[in-house]
């Protein structure tokens, strides 16, 4: 029994034992009217330990709503009870909310403030801390500050003088290494939520609250005793895909109920495929994994679908193209998937096989229910082909034209081997930069005041294969032996 209300009463008994005591002569009839008014008080108390135990179970349950709407959670089911419900969280976490039954039960409750953030109310005003702040109903711990920068390293030491008699002077000390930066200092602790509690007060009677997990307690002016109290919550409804706890003052939850793979199914409205690259199509490489996005509306239903990863798959078909039709033996199959509630993306991670070079295939991702299916468009995928070989070519010049004097300026472009090459990044440098430029699409420009002399131009691939041509500048121009060039070049 609750200490505090324990003592209340006894102070009750006492007092009645009092007053019997010095009324009365027939001691056996006050010893059974005490034993009565004993019993009753015994009834009261187990109803106030009990107020106080639903009110703190409902306020802890409040607690986890907030934090659940805050992660995007979503309900796997809700069960009534006898004077509640007990809601299960895809977490497997479950809550209990009971309403309030007798004496008057302090109207604790949440609210969303205009920062987006939740915060705990009392008999609907701002539930404020000795500062008087907001005492917030969620929050999480700041991150951790950033390492700090390694020490630039110290200067080489100067070359020693020319000695005497052509002795050859000593080499200078290499300068010292850099002292190594600090360490970046550790982020601030965010804001943490606050669980209040409720006690009854054993002298007032009346209901108490504590911020800091029951070392101080505040009075909220509210008395436990009386007749049938405030519900703490109002309502729990369920409707299709969505369960709405409303409190007493007004408040109301939404949170997602995917309680069955059916009814996940049924609910999915669209899933799109999200290219991540400008030719909307899926690039693999055999025997790696790739990561393919998607779009999913009911945005909720994102993280549903992802926890029943073993309920999809990446099903192909043939494409044709160039002629050439892809056997449909290429494979993708799904390792895992991701998926947020709050912005709808479902990321699935496959894995890629038995791709053919140079060939394309389709892929729809379905979620079944192993009765029905929802299936995406297909989308284009091949495999990914590296270089072989390059060889660079410039535009309006083919071989065999001997010693070309161009201008101050010309494009040079990359031809692949094999032609069906897909990873075609290239990077292009220059020898000497006081005699050509050139930039990341190959266009070579003579700076003002060039040097006359030769300079090489080179183009590298993403896999490491180069190609180079030699450019002779003369008096501000560009001269190209078109010996370099390869005829296909110009075909």
């Amino acid at each position: 029994m609750n200490k505090s209300v324990k003592t209340i009463a006894m102070m009750a008994v006492m007092a009645a034992a009092t007053v019997t005591m010095t009324t009365s002569c027939s001691y056996g009839d006050e010893i059974d009217k005490l034993k009565d008014k004993t019993t009753d008080i015994d009834i009261r108390v187990k109803t106030l330990e009990a107020q106080m135990a639903t009110a703190n179970s409902n306020i802890a349950a409040l607690q986890t709503m907030v934090e659940t709407l805050s992660k995007a959670e979503y309900v796997t089911s809700v069960t009534k009870n006898a004077d509640g419900y007990t809601l299960t969280f895809r977490s497997g976490q479950t809550v209990t909310i009971t309403d309030g039954k007798d004496g008057h039960n302090p109207l604790v409750g949440v609210k969303k403030d205009t920062d987006g953030i939740w915060y705990w109310t009392l008999d609907g005003e701002w539930l404020r801390d000795d500062s008087y702040m907001k005492v917030r109903a969620d929050g999480e711990k700041g991150d951790k500050g950033d390492k700090g920068d390694k020490g630039d390293k110290g200067d080489k030491g100067d070359k020693g003088d020319q000695g005497d008699k052509g002795d050859k002077g000593d080499k200078g000390a290499q300068g010292a290494q850099g002292a190594k930066g600090d360490k970046g200092d550790k982020g601030d602790k965010g804001d943490q939520g606050i669980t209040p509690q409720l006690r009854i007060n054993e002298q007032t009677n009346e209901w108490e609250v504590s911020l800091d997990e029951g070392k101080t307690w505040k009075t909220t002016g509210i008395k436990a005793t009386g007749e049938k109290g405030d519900a703490f919550f109002k309502s729990v409804e369920t409707k299709d895909d969505v369960v709405t706890v409303t409190l007493i003052d007004g408040t109301t939850f939404e949170m997602p109920l995917y309680d069955t793979l059916k009814k996940i199914r049924d609910r999915v409205q669209s899933i799109v495929y999200v290219p991540e690259f400008a030719d909307g199509m899926i690039s693999v490489d055999n025997d790696k994994d790739v990561t393919i996005t998607y779009s999913v509306m009911p945005k909720a239903l994102a993280l549903a679908i992802a926890d029943n990863a073993a309920n999809l798959s990446l099903d192909g078909q043939e494409v044709k193209t160039r002629a050439e039709e892809a056997k449909a033996n290429a494979a993708l199959t799904v390792k895992k998937a991701e998926g947020n509630a709050e912005t709808g993306k479902l990321t699935v991670t496959a894995t890629a096989k038995g791709f053919a070079a140079g060939k394309y295939y389709a892929f729809a991702l379905t979620f079944t229910d192993g009765v029905s299916a929802y299936q995406t468009a297909y989308t284009t995928a091949f495999c990914n082909v590296e270089a072989e070989s390059i060889f660079i070519g410039i535009e309006g010049l083919q071989a065999g034209m001997a010693t070309v004097k161009m201008g101050s300026y010309l494009q040079l472009f990359v031809k692949f081997t094999p032609g069906y090459t897909t990873n075609r990044g290239i990077t292009w440098t220059t020898s000497d930069e006081k005699k050509a430029l050139v930039d990341e699409y190959g266009f070579v420009t003579v700076p003002d005041g060039a040097e006359d002399g030769d300079v090489m131009i080179t183009a590298t691939t993403a896999n490491g294969k180069t190609a180079s041509i030699i450019l002779t500048i003369a008096d501000g121009k560009i001269n190209v032996n078109t010996d370099q060039l390869k005829q296909e070049a110009a075909e």
